[in-house]
C-alpha cells in the first residue's frame, strides 16, 4: 500500500503540474510525498479505489484514504484521475480535508453508517455509504444512486 500511495501522489504531482495555470472549482492541495500514510503524523485506517462515471471524460479513478491524527482529528485524502479529459490525457487532482460518520437509518431499511467528507473550509464534498467491503457515493440529497455498482468504491 505505501507503494500505491507514493505512485499516486507521484501521478498527483504530474498532473497539478499540467493544470498549472488553469482555473479549477476543485480544491487542489499541495502533494505532500508520504510513505507509511496519506500525510505525516497520520495513520490510515481504510483505502477504497474505484472508476466511476464522469460527464465529459471516459471515467474518474477515485483513490480515498481515510486516516487519523495524532492527536485524534479524522483526515482523508482524495486522488482523482480524469481519464481522457484533455485531448485523451488524463487528469489529476487531490483533495484534502476532514471526515466524519453520519448515522442514518433512512437511507437502508437497517441502521447504515455514511461517511461524510468535507473540504478544509468545511463544504461538504461528498457522502459514501459504508457497504462492509465497499462504500457507495451518495447524492446531494443522501439518495442511494439507480446502479450501485457505477457509483461503488471497493475496500483496499
Amino acid at each position: 500500500m505505501k507503494k500505491l500511495i507514493y505512485f499516486f501522489a507521484l501521478l498527483g504531482m504530474a498532473g497539478i503540474a499540467a493544470c498549472s495555470g488553469r482555473n479549477n472549482n476543485a480544491a487542489l492541495t499541495e502533494v505532500v510525498m508520504v510513505t507509511d500514510s496519506i500525510v505525516p503524523d497520520t495513520t490510515t485506517i481504510a483505502v477504497y479505489e474505484g472508476v466511476l462515471p464522469g460527464a465529459d471524460v471516459s471515467g474518474i479513478r477515485y483513490l480515498l484514504a481515510l486516516g487519523r491524527t495524532e492527536t485524534g482529528d479524522s483526515v482523508y485524502q482524495m486522488t482523482l484521475n480524469y481519464l481522457g479529459m484533455n485531448d485523451n490525457n488524463d487528469t489529476t487532482y487531490i483533495q484534502e480535508g476532514q471526515w466524519g460518520i453520519i448515522k442514518n437509518g433512512r437511507i437502508l431499511p437497517r441502521y447504515s453508517t455514511v461517511y461524510q467528507l468535507s473540504d478544509s473550509s468545511g463544504v461538504i464534498r461528498y457522502r459514501f455509504l459504508d457497504m462492509n467491503d465497499s462504500i457507495v457515493m451518495l447524492g446531494q440529497d443522501m439518495q442511494l444512486p439507480s446502479m450501485l455498482h457505477h457509483y461503488s468504491l471497493k475496500k483496499k
